[in-house]
């Protein structure tokens, strides 16, 4: 059931999870100020929760109130979860059912263009924040289908049984009204979707409203019963959670916080820092190495009387000291040049860049940051990504199952709000094999041996289509013999 009173929220025993998890969007969105506000302890309390070793991180320090230091965020992190996500669903995944009608149905839901583009989201979402939730909609005044949206894990209040999750509320913030926030309530149970409208606090849910007070939520209204109920008209949980990786090491002997995942910063927010700490040392080299030359006073323009002293620090001449020329100097100016240690910054970042790709789980290959020689073969480049694609079927193993049960919830909600097709046998979510190779490189390949008579024409179609099963593979071996003219009865007897 939806609240009945008011209560902090989010509830207490989320705030850890909330805390991480205002990390890790910090570097996700890769906002400077975002990350000088969470590490200075401006937002959810971070300085007084974890005082010394945030304090300690280069985006922690506070600024000298008269030195303006030059700080850059370089976006590691988001580069990160973008490759995570297009590792599973940078090829979109297909969809098999037994029935053609419950197909077509299928394709429609889940396994269109625009359901890839939210999963696309959703495995950048899981990245990050180490786990994601997808959501059915009930929404006949939008939709003549039933469709499923993601949602973030730091508004949901989730309830687990032995690791499967069996109810979860979402919640969203409509808007403010002076000291009143407003926020939409969603809870998933098997049979019910329930919608409640709150009337709080930042830090309070305050008490429940009704639905038309809100332009965000008016429309349900009209959908639901007297206690904001839509019976959803079958059995399954029409939302379901998806973990980044398990275990998650920081909640594991915390009840209740133990069945969320792992992210793919977690335990690299100091490398982050420290890549930025060091692009912001470059960056001042650059800045404090510009050449100058030092000239005495008398040869500068003066200020007026009563106008203070001032720096420039991009002046090209200035002077150093009250100095005066003499007509025994050979001569009176002096030229300052800084070194910029380039190379130092350059291998630093790169190792720390790697480091941060190993926490994630992620070949630099896949990243696009490990050069490949022109005579490299295809089995070392398979090698160089080899982690990577561990780490892509570790994800996959949590996809696949809740995926499917999904598309089955989402299917049966189609046929009772929608009068789609009921469905018959089974239905399979399928992934390519792994993150697709260059196709001019693979046909490049297949036509050298092609020409070198050293390959089958079998052989050559499982080159240029790796992700193929035996089937389709001998079926267009089939195909590429008849239009060759090679597919014809051996006189000899004899099997080809």
């Amino acid at each position: 059931m939806l609240p009945v009173k008011d209560q902090v929220w989010p509830p207490r025993e989320l705030k850890p999870v909330m805390m991480q998890a205002a990390v890790h969007d910090a570097w996700w969105e890769g906002d400077a100020n975002r990350l000088a506000a969470v590490y200075a302890g401006t937002t959810d309390g971070q300085r007084r929760n974890l005082r010394g070793r945030v304090a300690s991180f280069f985006w922690g320090k506070e600024q000298p109130a008269r030195e303006a230091r030059t700080r850059i965020h370089v976006p590691v992190a988001s580069d990160i979860s973008e490759a995570a996500s297009r590792l599973l669903f940078g090829e979109a995944p297909t969809w098999a059912a037994d029935d053609q009608r419950t197909q077509d149905r299928l394709d429609l839901i889940i396994g269109s263009e625009h359901a890839n583009g939210i999963l696309l989201g959703a495995g950048e979402m899981q990245s990050a924040l180490g786990g994601v939730y997808l959501r059915a909609l009930i929404d006949k005044t939008a939709f003549d289908h039933a469709t499923f949206t993601s949602h973030d894990v730091d508004q949901a209040v989730p309830e687990w049984r032995h690791g499967k999750l069996t109810a979860v509320t979402f919640w969203t913030v409509t808007r403010h009204e002076g000291q009143h926030v407003y926020r939409h309530l969603e809870r998933h149970e098997p049979g019910v979707i329930l919608h409640g409208l709150y009337r709080g606090t930042a830090s309070n849910l305050g008490t429940r409203v009704r639905l038309v007070e809100d332009p965000a939520t008016e429309h349900l209204a009209l959908e639901v019963g007297t206690s904001g109920e839509i019976p959803t008209g079958i059995d399954q949980l029409t939302a379901t959670y998806v973990p980044n990786k398990t275990p998650n090491r920081r909640f594991r002997t915390t009840p209740g916080l133990a069945d969320h995942g792992r992210s793919d910063f977690y335990a690299a927010e100091g490398i982050f820092d420290a890549i930025d700490e060091t692009y912001s040392s470059w960056m001042r080299d650059v800045r404090i190495g510009k050449g100058r030359i030092i000239v005495p006073q008398m040869y500068l323009e003066g200020t007026r009387p009563g106008d203070g002293v001032s720096f420039d620090e991009d002046r090209e001449v200035f002077q150093g000291l009250e100095m005066l020329a003499t007509s025994n100097e050979s001569s009176p100016f002096t030229v300052a040049q800084f070194k910029i240690r380039v190379q130092e910054h350059q291998e630093t970042i790169r190792e720390l860049t790697r480091a941060a790709l190993r926490a994630a789980g992620l070949s630099p290959a896949t990243f696009g940051d490990d050069a490949v020689p022109v005579n490299t073969t295809a089995t070392e480049i398979k090698a160089r990504k080899e982690t990577s694609e561990g780490t892509r079927e570790i994800k996959l193993g949590h996809w696949r199952p809740r995926l499917t049960e999904f598309a089955r919830a989402l299917l049966d909600l189609d046929r009772v709000h929608y009068g789609g097709a009921a469905p018959a046998g089974e239905v399979n979510v399928l992934f390519a094999r792994e993150a697709q190779a260059d196709p001019e490189a693979l046909a490049r390949t297949a036509g050298l041996l092609s020409t070198a008579q050293a390959a089958s024409t079998e052989t050559l179609v499982r080159t240029v289509n790796p992700g193929w099963d035996d089937e389709q593979v001998m079926a267009e071996v089939a195909l590429i013999r008849a239009d060759q003219g090679r597919d014809v009865a051996d006189p000899t007897g004899w099997p080809l």
